[in-house]
């Protein structure tokens, strides 16, 4: 968070994410992806889950960037 707004909302306002993108959504999908992730390999100790979910995420926020 910046000051009073979440940084999403800062980067709608420089345009350089997409407005229609909601800001809650994005947190609580990031929050509990990470969450998951690493749920997941602390269970099967394997670094290869993380460098995946590394390339899932770099993927989605590819997606959020304005044009």
């Amino acid at each position: 968070m910046i000051g009073n707004r979440p940084l999403s909302e800062q980067l709608k306002k420089v345009n350089t994410i997409k407005k229609s993108i909601s800001s809650n959504a994005v947190a609580t999908y990031l929050i509990r992806a990470f969450e998951g992730v690493r749920g997941i390999r602390k269970l099967y100790d394997n670094d290869t889950i993380l460098a995946e979910y590394l390339l899932g995420l770099s993927s989605y926020l590819d997606h959020m960037q304005a044009n």
